[in-house]
Protein backbone atom coordinates (compact mmCIF):
# COMPACT_ATOMS: atom_id res chain seq x y z
CA UNK A 1 0.00 0.00 0.00
CA UNK A 2 1.72 3.30 -0.99
CA UNK A 3 1.25 6.51 0.87
CA UNK A 4 1.31 9.97 -0.10
CA UNK A 5 3.86 12.08 1.69
CA UNK A 6 4.67 14.89 -0.08
CA UNK A 7 8.11 16.89 0.42
CA UNK A 8 6.40 20.06 1.23
CA UNK A 9 3.20 19.63 2.91
CA UNK A 10 2.48 23.02 2.45
CA UNK A 11 2.40 22.51 -1.45
CA UNK A 12 -0.88 20.51 -0.64
CA UNK A 13 -2.70 23.38 0.81
CA UNK A 14 -1.55 26.04 -1.73
CA UNK A 15 -4.73 27.80 -1.97
CA UNK A 16 -5.31 28.05 1.72
CA UNK A 17 -1.22 29.79 1.55
CA UNK A 18 -2.47 31.92 -1.90
CA UNK A 19 -5.56 33.46 -0.40
CA UNK A 20 -3.71 34.38 3.14
CA UNK A 21 -1.03 36.35 0.91
CA UNK A 22 -3.65 38.22 -0.94
CA UNK A 23 -5.18 38.87 2.79
CA UNK A 24 -1.92 39.54 4.04
CA UNK A 25 -0.19 41.47 1.21
CA UNK A 26 -3.65 43.71 0.11
CA UNK A 27 -3.97 44.90 3.73
CA UNK A 28 -0.40 46.87 3.45
CA UNK A 29 -0.46 50.57 3.13
CA UNK A 30 1.03 53.88 4.60
CA UNK A 31 -1.51 53.52 7.24
CA UNK A 32 -0.52 49.98 8.24
CA UNK A 33 2.30 50.68 11.27
CA UNK A 34 2.95 47.02 11.05
CA UNK A 35 4.96 47.41 8.15
CA UNK A 36 7.94 48.67 7.33
CA UNK A 37 8.39 47.83 3.35
CA UNK A 38 10.38 50.47 0.56
CA UNK A 39 12.10 52.02 3.83
CA UNK A 40 15.55 52.05 4.56
CA UNK A 41 17.06 48.96 6.37
CA UNK A 42 16.62 49.19 10.46
CA UNK A 43 19.27 48.56 12.88
CA UNK A 44 20.06 45.20 13.77
CA UNK A 45 19.37 43.77 16.91
CA UNK A 46 21.41 41.14 16.97
CA UNK A 47 24.07 43.10 16.13
CA UNK A 48 24.11 45.78 18.91
CA UNK A 49 23.68 42.75 20.99
CA UNK A 50 27.12 41.34 19.76
CA UNK A 51 28.33 44.89 19.95
CA UNK A 52 27.24 44.99 23.98
CA UNK A 53 29.10 41.68 24.23
CA UNK A 54 32.55 42.45 22.74
CA UNK A 55 32.13 46.00 25.06
CA UNK A 56 31.55 43.91 27.94
CA UNK A 57 34.77 41.70 27.70
CA UNK A 58 36.52 45.25 27.39
CA UNK A 59 35.14 46.97 30.56
CA UNK A 60 35.55 43.84 32.46
CA UNK A 61 38.48 42.20 30.60
CA UNK A 62 39.39 38.08 31.76
CA UNK A 63 35.65 37.78 33.17
CA UNK A 64 33.72 37.19 30.12
CA UNK A 65 36.34 36.16 27.41
CA UNK A 66 36.87 32.85 25.96
CA UNK A 67 40.79 32.81 26.16
CA UNK A 68 42.88 33.57 29.03
CA UNK A 69 43.78 37.27 29.19
CA UNK A 70 47.22 37.93 30.79
CA UNK A 71 49.55 40.94 31.30
CA UNK A 72 51.41 39.75 27.79
CA UNK A 73 48.21 39.37 25.60
CA UNK A 74 46.45 42.20 27.25
CA UNK A 75 47.14 44.98 24.74
CA UNK A 76 46.93 43.02 21.54
CA UNK A 77 43.43 40.98 23.05
CA UNK A 78 42.10 44.50 23.60
CA UNK A 79 42.63 46.19 20.88
CA UNK A 80 41.19 43.68 18.99
CA UNK A 81 38.25 43.91 20.81
CA UNK A 82 38.08 47.29 20.30
CA UNK A 83 38.21 47.29 16.28
CA UNK A 84 36.00 44.71 16.28
CA UNK A 85 33.61 47.17 18.60
CA UNK A 86 34.18 50.38 16.12
CA UNK A 87 33.61 48.18 13.34
CA UNK A 88 30.15 46.71 14.97
CA UNK A 89 28.82 50.06 16.58
CA UNK A 90 29.76 52.13 12.97
CA UNK A 91 27.45 49.45 11.11
CA UNK A 92 24.68 50.06 13.13
CA UNK A 93 24.98 53.83 14.17
CA UNK A 94 25.09 54.45 10.33
CA UNK A 95 22.28 52.21 10.01
CA UNK A 96 20.80 53.72 12.92
CA UNK A 97 20.98 57.35 10.62
CA UNK A 98 19.84 55.85 7.08
CA UNK A 99 16.93 54.87 8.76
CA UNK A 100 16.28 58.24 10.43
CA UNK A 101 16.89 59.84 6.90
CA UNK A 102 15.33 57.31 5.10
CA UNK A 103 18.05 56.93 2.75
CA UNK A 104 19.74 53.54 1.28
CA UNK A 105 23.56 53.06 2.23
CA UNK A 106 23.99 53.19 -1.44
CA UNK A 107 22.76 56.45 -1.14
CA UNK A 108 24.37 57.31 2.09
CA UNK A 109 27.71 56.29 0.61
CA UNK A 110 27.41 58.57 -1.68
CA UNK A 111 26.38 61.83 0.06
CA UNK A 112 30.14 62.97 0.59
CA UNK A 113 31.69 64.62 3.56
CA UNK A 114 28.05 65.51 4.95
CA UNK A 115 26.54 62.64 4.68
CA UNK A 116 25.24 59.51 7.15
CA UNK A 117 28.79 57.72 6.89
CA UNK A 118 30.68 60.52 8.02
CA UNK A 119 28.68 61.50 10.66
CA UNK A 120 28.45 57.59 11.99
CA UNK A 121 32.73 57.61 12.03
CA UNK A 122 32.42 60.70 14.42
CA UNK A 123 30.06 59.09 16.57
CA UNK A 124 31.63 56.17 16.55
CA UNK A 125 34.89 57.07 17.89
CA UNK A 126 33.25 59.81 20.72
CA UNK A 127 31.45 56.44 21.91
CA UNK A 128 34.66 54.97 21.84
CA UNK A 129 36.39 57.09 23.54
CA UNK A 130 34.09 57.43 26.28
CA UNK A 131 34.78 53.80 27.16
CA UNK A 132 37.66 54.39 29.87
CA UNK A 133 35.16 56.92 31.63
CA UNK A 134 32.46 54.46 31.26
CA UNK A 135 35.15 51.83 33.11
CA UNK A 136 35.90 54.37 35.79
CA UNK A 137 31.72 54.55 36.79
CA UNK A 138 31.14 51.09 36.77
CA UNK A 139 34.24 50.75 39.04
CA UNK A 140 32.20 52.68 41.88
CA UNK A 141 29.13 50.86 41.05
CA UNK A 142 31.26 47.41 41.69
CA UNK A 143 32.43 48.95 44.44
CA UNK A 144 29.36 50.22 45.79
CA UNK A 145 27.62 46.42 45.11
CA UNK A 146 29.80 45.03 47.37
CA UNK A 147 30.14 47.52 49.84
CA UNK A 148 25.91 47.31 50.25
CA UNK A 149 25.19 44.14 49.62
CA UNK A 150 26.22 42.07 52.86
CA UNK A 151 25.75 38.72 51.00
CA UNK A 152 28.44 39.64 48.36
CA UNK A 153 31.64 37.26 48.75
CA UNK A 154 33.55 39.73 46.32
CA UNK A 155 33.50 42.15 43.67
CA UNK A 156 34.21 39.22 41.04
CA UNK A 157 30.95 37.99 42.62
CA UNK A 158 29.15 40.90 41.65
CA UNK A 159 30.77 41.24 38.10
CA UNK A 160 30.07 37.98 37.00
CA UNK A 161 26.64 37.10 38.28
CA UNK A 162 24.96 40.29 39.70
CA UNK A 163 22.17 41.34 37.99
CA UNK A 164 22.25 44.75 38.41
CA UNK A 165 25.55 45.04 37.73
CA UNK A 166 24.65 43.68 34.16
CA UNK A 167 21.81 46.67 33.41
CA UNK A 168 23.81 49.17 34.89
CA UNK A 169 26.56 49.07 32.56
CA UNK A 170 24.09 48.16 29.60
CA UNK A 171 22.35 51.22 30.48
CA UNK A 172 25.78 53.17 31.22
CA UNK A 173 26.92 52.40 27.38
CA UNK A 174 23.72 52.92 25.75
CA UNK A 175 23.47 56.74 27.78
CA UNK A 176 26.88 57.23 26.25
CA UNK A 177 24.90 56.79 22.59
CA UNK A 178 22.21 58.31 24.17
CA UNK A 179 23.66 61.58 24.59
CA UNK A 180 25.12 61.61 20.68
CA UNK A 181 21.31 61.62 19.66
CA UNK A 182 21.89 58.29 18.10
CA UNK A 183 18.03 56.62 16.84
CA UNK A 184 17.07 53.38 18.28
CA UNK A 185 20.29 51.62 19.35
CA UNK A 186 20.28 53.05 23.23
CA UNK A 187 16.75 51.73 23.23
CA UNK A 188 17.63 48.17 21.64
CA UNK A 189 20.24 48.11 24.04
CA UNK A 190 18.26 48.97 27.05
CA UNK A 191 15.54 46.50 26.21
CA UNK A 192 17.72 44.06 26.13
CA UNK A 193 18.86 44.31 29.23
CA UNK A 194 15.67 44.80 30.65
CA UNK A 195 15.10 41.19 29.16
CA UNK A 196 18.19 39.98 30.70
CA UNK A 197 17.97 41.23 34.22
CA UNK A 198 13.65 42.30 34.51
CA UNK A 199 15.68 45.83 35.17
CA UNK A 200 14.05 48.69 33.07
CA UNK A 201 16.47 52.09 32.84
CA UNK A 202 15.48 54.49 30.09
CA UNK A 203 19.22 55.22 28.14
CA UNK A 204 18.37 58.55 29.25
CA UNK A 205 18.86 58.31 32.78
CA UNK A 206 21.46 60.51 34.35
CA UNK A 207 22.68 58.29 37.09
CA UNK A 208 24.94 59.60 39.17
CA UNK A 209 28.26 57.59 40.92
CA UNK A 210 28.35 54.44 42.97
CA UNK A 211 25.09 53.16 42.11
CA UNK A 212 23.89 50.14 43.38
CA UNK A 213 20.94 48.10 42.17
CA UNK A 214 20.48 44.73 44.44
CA UNK A 215 16.62 42.98 43.42
CA UNK A 216 15.84 44.66 40.33
CA UNK A 217 12.98 42.68 39.69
Amino acid sequence: MSQNNPQNPADEDAGLIDGLVDDLVGGLGPDDQLQHINMAFLPKRARVIEGIELLRQVVFPGFFDEERVTPDNARAHIRELLADIYNVFYDQILQGLCYERNVTRDQAEHEGDDGCTCKARELTGKFLAAIPELRRKLALDVKAAFDGDPAAVSTDEAIFSYPGIDAIFIQRAAHEIYKLRVPLIPRIMTEYAHGETGIDIHPGAIIGSSFFIDHGT
